[in-house]
């Protein structure tokens, strides 16, 4: 068992709920996860390939934790050599759990200062009766010390039970946002694994703290003590040093380490040992919705508005037929096009005096230069022709803009 779950669990009691699933799928639990929701993440759905969110029942281990302070607590420190003057201390566990039973011996050890000593012992609380579902904690520190920089000796003789109910928990997954919500949904029948999975969670876990880097101090011990610190700093407990606080730290720290132990054993077995078991789950799925009825109502109507327009104005230009072809990089065409139709110019003037329609100055020519931007017409009757001529109907005319010189301002 990986001693960076001890890491995780000093956040524990941070504020913000969310607590991250212990492997690199990037879920994240909403409040506990008592060990359960291990293969969110890692086992996909079968027929939905990108579902929005699914619900499921899982069978698994709640863990409930109380902590308390017993002044005859018989686990301690054992020194085998004690020496401030040289750095050395090497020490092992000494003593029995509250229970009268030994505590298991991972040691001896060695640390360079008695203040960064901090041990705990791990064991069943009934060895001869496993379907006890208990685990007792001990803890031990060494109080005979001036220095205490990790405030260590506040769990001198501190004593936590643990108790594990077999649960049924509804497990809600937010595949889209990524989280995790497991809900108690009551207690079931203890099952067979159960005994099994105890067995194997508090082997690791008695061994933090001989396996522990002491040289800089115990790292179990920081990651306790930053847990409790982080529960000081919230508004009902704030800066309180009463053992209620410590406790309540102490016990979100242990609850968390189990669930997350409870969920590494799941993993494991989900995708080392691929032991999987079918489940019913309900599943959501992308969809399309439609929103409120006035909004309906309301795009309905605009959307037939401009249903209408686009008739009105097919019906008025007999579906754009006749129109002049517009083209953007030609400036004549797009004067053509602006004016209704090409051919409109000539019927709105027909009738009407010249003091009505007004006159420009234009150079009629059959070529020119082609630098400069020109309207051309195709003339679909005869016209007078610059010469005195009639043009005949497959002629063309070219409107282009004098230069500059050709103005008069007179």
């Amino acid at each position: 068992m990986s001693p960076g779950l001890a890491s995780a669990s000093s956040n524990a009691s941070h504020t913000d709920g969310f607590r991250p699933k212990f492997d690199s799928s990037g879920y994240r639990f909403d409040g506990r996860s008592y060990g359960a929701g291990a293969s969110a993440g890692l086992i996909k759905i079968p027929n939905a390939s990108v579902p929005a969110w699914y619900k499921y029942y899982e069978v698994g281990l709640k863990t409930e934790t109380t902590c308390m302070r017993n002044e005859s607590a018989a686990f301690s420190i054992g020194y085998a050599e004690s020496d401030d003057a040289k750095f050395r201390h090497e020490f092992t566990s000494s003593g029995t759990f509250a229970n009268g039973v030994g505590v298991p011996g991972h040691y001896p050890m060695l640390a360079p200062q008695r203040q960064d000593i901090f041990i705990w012992a791990v064991g069943h609380a009934a060895p001869n009766m496993p379907s006890a579902n208990k685990t007792l904690v001990s803890l031990a520190v060494d109080t005979n010390t001036t220095a205490d920089v990790w405030d260590f000796h506040q769990f001198d003789r501190v004593q936590c039970e643990l108790t594990f109910e077999a649960t049924n928990f509804s497990i809600m997954v937010n595949a889209t946002g990524k989280t995790i919500k497991v809900t108690d949904n009551g207690s079931v029948p203890t099952p067979e694994w159960a005994n099994v999975v105890l067995k194997h969670l508090d082997d690791p876990f008695s061994r933090y703290s001989g396996n522990d880097r002491i040289v800089y101090g115990s790292q179990l011990g920081h990651s306790i003590v930053l847990n409790v610190n982080q529960l000081r700093m919230l508004p009902d407990f704030k800066d309180d040093k009463s053992d209620k606080t410590l406790f309540q730290g102490l016990k979100d720290y242990i609850e968390s380490l189990f669930d997350n132990g409870v969920g590494m054993l799941s993993a494991t077995r989900l995708i080392g040992a691929n032991q999987t078991v079918e489940a019913p789950a309900l599943v959501g799925l992308p969809a399309v919705t439609y929103g409120k009825p006035a909004f309906v109502y309301a795009l309905l109507g605009i959307n037939c508005l401009i249903l209408l327009v686009f008739l009105i104005e097919a019906t008025r230009t007999h579906f754009w037929r006749g129109m002049a072809k517009l083209q953007i990089s030609d400036v004549g065409g797009v004067i053509v096009a602006a004016s209704q139709g090409g051919d409109a110019l000539a019927a709105k003037a027909n009738g009407k005096t010249k003091r009505d329609i007004g006159e420009i100055t234009v150079q009629l020519v059959n070529s020119g230069d082609e630098t400069r931007e020109a309207i051309v017409l195709s003339e679909r009757m005869g016209s007078v022709r610059d010469d005195g001529g009639t043009r005949r109907s497959s002629d063309t005319v070219r409107l282009v803009p004098l230069p500059a010189r050709a103005y008069r301002d007179d």
